[in-house]
């Protein structure tokens, strides 16, 4: 009995050697029945509205990176350097932002950043959706019961939760896309597999999520493994070495694809590895490191009901050593009940045996992610390769959901090919099965993801206006930025009392959330920063370094930033601070708005140095410890007098002269300093030091040297009178070369794999 042009049964089903021919095509549309609980978003009615630890990892983070992103390229640059965060950091380098993601490219040049992250969510949701029907179909499920698993996982409770994670969002929307081109190199080997393989293994990577990536590799590898495992089980039966040919052919294609793969990505991947190399995480994570953040065992009750452990939204949920937003893996009720039947009908091998890989995946995965609280992960961080480069074991979360929802695909066929109704009835029973699960996880999921009407996060900043008006261009530090964020969520009780405490913040630049609104933010966060700059900036990033004196930000007693962190506010040419109570005992301040409502005060910082001067003196130190204390200690009284790291001794005398000097800047990554009739010193630009920086003066190339800690520095001599300041990330060209020797390969790897089908 066969298929009918509906993909409905009409009696058993034989085999698994893949998609049976005809109409499945009708069926896959229904996956966008996934867009259900986004269609405020679509309608661009509704904003996604999240807190976390760190603020809102989407408003004050990732949303600004894709803001920063659409403009330079609306403008015609690519951006290689991001100036508007902390005091500069490399953008291509920063994984996390996806720089290369071709939906960003499409999106956020063309429309306002909240427009272009609503249809960049619907995009991922149904990339996440079709992506699995693909991969349910190829493993033979029927496609009625493939969209069931497409949906399941399109909405599952990984991918719902990390909205607010634009990277690991559209990485996991990519993972069974991956493994589809696994399933099908391995079942048809008709050559196209593998190099297709290639392509989106390289595509999954641009996506920003290595972690994602790594655990997709993972399962990946172990499908291949499975196979040549079997084979050789099989040649060891027939006492013939034949039976490992074809096997150990598919091997050596995976291999060759994979390295194929993370040459597609290397323009990204290198510098992002040679930046890692001199960020806080160089060298690979500890143990302690990498096995925080596991799954905790009461949270797999959420698996069967999304509220057994309530909500972080609502201030319910009872905490502990990981986050909700990370543990929750609701896939649905009706997801679950199919997968235990598809993992029941695959271990009894009905017609299903390529199934019993995804049982394994759902065992291993669910191990894994409950990190040190099995041997398992243990063992796997001492011998698997990569492991110790990631934290949140939890996050294998995203593969347990994979398999739910393949398994479920699998369970639903299972029932269908032993149903003895007639075809119009299987196919109402099986468009109820979709309805089911499309509505279950449309009413469930919505919860996981809080949404306020779009107009008050649209509206233009008051605070950026403020700014504006003031006519000069500096740096904005807001001097307690979380504490702002924290405070209203913790009195509104997360968002169980509405939207509107929050509205009031939509134009505060919290964090990096100047971005959007032409600011230049001082403050922030980045996860991968230069280590000279998370030293000097980043709450965050104290876990990870020896941090020789982190000065109080305010004075109480005097109502005022703290003198140390002022000196250190003058060097970084911060103009503006923010403040919850005003600045009423420093010198050089004067208030710019105040805005009574959020409560918030801007006040123009006086004292700030230049983005560029001329120093005339200034002190040799050795490393960044020598510099902090120079800046917070012996150098307090001195702001301009810089510290500069490799530099000859001063001139001897007292005080020193601060010349401030014209800067035009080329894009984002090269500066034009105008120096003609400043004195003989070195030339400081307030902005973060990196290895990939270069100067010429006068058409001279000349060192740039560290200084003040994180800052550039640049000797000039006498009549110099032009510099010039040009980034390009380390491994840059290499990783060009590599991408499009990638590309080229994987393409015609491909071309000549359709020619030899299509003469065989």
């Amino acid at each position: 009995m066969g298929q009918d042009s509906l993909g409905t049964a009409s009696g058993p089903r034989q085999g698994t050697g893949g998609p049976a021919p005809g109409g499945g095509i009708r069926w896959a549309p229904l996956v966008l029945l996934a867009w259900i609980p986004l269609l405020p978003l679509l309608l661009q009615r509704k904003v996604v509205l999240q807190h976390d630890l760190f603020l809102s990892d989407l408003l004050h983070s990732h949303l600004p990176y894709r803001a920063f992103l659409g403009r330079e390229l609306a403008a015609g640059n690519v951006p290689l350097w991001m100036p508007d965060v902390y005091s500069g950091v490399p953008f291509l380098a920063q994984v996390e932002a996806a720089p290369l993601w071709l939906p960003s490219w499409l999106l956020y040049p063309l429309f306002p950043p909240h427009v272009a992250f609503n249809l960049s969510v619907a995009l991922t949701v149904a990339l996440a959706g079709s992506g699995a029907w693909l991969l349910c179909r190829e493993l033979g499920a029927l496609p009625g019961a493939a969209v069931v698993g497409g949906i399941a996982f399109a909405l599952c409770g990984f991918n719902i939760c990390h909205v607010k994670h634009p990277n690991l969002h559209a990485a996991a929307a990519m993972a069974p896309w991956v493994l589809w081109a696994v399933e099908r190199a391995l079942a048809r080997g008709d050559g196209r597999g593998w190099p297709l393989f290639g392509l989106l293994a390289g595509v999954q990577l641009l996506a920003g999520g290595p972690q994602i990536a790594y655990f997709t590799l993972l399962a990946a590898s172990g499908r291949v493994a499975w196979r040549l495992g079997m084979a050789g089980l099989a040649a060891w039966r027939a006492r013939a070495a034949s039976v490992l040919r074809a096997p150990s052919r598919e091997g050596a294609g995976f291999a060759v694809a994979v390295t194929l793969g993370f040459a597609l990505a290397a323009a990204a991947l290198l510098p992002a590895w040679e930046h890692t190399a001199a960020s806080p995480r160089a060298g690979g994570m500890s143990w302690e490191d990498a096995s925080r953040y596991p799954y905790p065992l009461a949270d797999l009750l959420t698996f069967a009901w999304p509220h057994a452990r309530g909500s972080v939204w609502n201030v319910t949920y009872p905490g502990g050593e990981s986050f909700q937003w990370e543990n929750y893996g609701f896939a649905g009720t009706t997801t679950l009940l199919l997968a235990g039947i598809g993992a029941l009908a695959a271990l009894r091998g009905r017609g299903q045996r390529r199934g019993r890989y995804w049982v394994a995946v759902l065992a291993v995965a669910g191990l894994l992610m409950l990190g040190p609280g099995t041997p398992l992960y243990r063992v796997a961080w001492e011998v698997v390769p990569g492991m110790d480069l990631f934290r949140f074991p939890v996050r294998f979360v995203v593969l347990v959901d994979l398999a739910l929802a393949v398994l479920a695909a699998l369970g639903w066929t299972a029932m269908l090919d032993r149903l003895a109704y007639g075809r119009r009835t299987t196919r109402v029973i099986a468009l109820a099965a979709v309805a089911v699960v499309a509505g279950e996880l449309a009413i469930q999921q919505r919860a996981q993801l809080p949404m306020d009407d779009a107009g008050p996060w649209r509206a233009d900043s008051p605070v950026a206006a403020a700014i504006a008006a003031d006519g000069a261009r500096g740096r904005v530090f807001h001097l307690d930025d979380y504490q702002v964020w924290d405070g209203v969520c913790r009195a509104n009780l997360g968002f169980r009392n509405g939207y509107e405490p929050f509205r009031a913040l939509a134009g505060v630049p919290l964090a990096s959330g100047g971005i959007p609104m032409g600011l230049r933010t001082a403050g922030g966060y980045v996860a991968m920063p230069h280590v000279r700059v998370a030293r000097f900036w980043t709450p965050f990033q104290h876990e990870f370094l020896d941090v020789i004196h982190q000065p109080p930000q305010w004075d109480e007693e005097r109502g005022a930033p703290g003198a140390h962190f002022q000196g250190a506010l003058d060097r970084a040419g911060v103009r503006y601070v923010l403040t919850r109570e005003p600045i009423r005992a420093a010198d050089g301040y004067r208030e710019l708005a105040l805005f009574p409502e959020i409560p918030l005060q801007v006040s123009v910082n006086g004292a700030a140095l230049p983005r560029a001067y001329v120093a005339t003196r200034w002190t040799a130190v050795d490393d960044t410890s020598g510099a902090a204390r120079w800046i917070f200690r012996d150098g307090l009284a001195e702001p301009g007098v810089p510290a500069i790291e490799g530099a000859g001794p001063s001139p001897a005398g007292e005080g020193g002269a601060v010349v401030p000097v014209p800067l035009v800047e080329r894009g984002t990554e090269a500066l034009e300093i105008d120096v003609a009739g400043a004195p003989e010193g070195w030339l400081v630009v307030a902005d973060s030091w990196d290895e990939g920086w270069r100067a010429t003066v006068d058409g001279q190339p000349a060192p740039v040297l560290p200084a003040n800690g994180f800052q550039r520095a640049v000797r000039l001599p006498a009549g110099a009178s032009r510099v010039e300041l040009r980034y390009r990330p380390p491994g840059l060209r290499t990783g060009l070369a590599l991408s499009a020797a990638g590309i080229l390969a994987l393409g015609g790897w491909l071309a000549l794999a359709r020619r030899r089908l299509t003469s065989g």
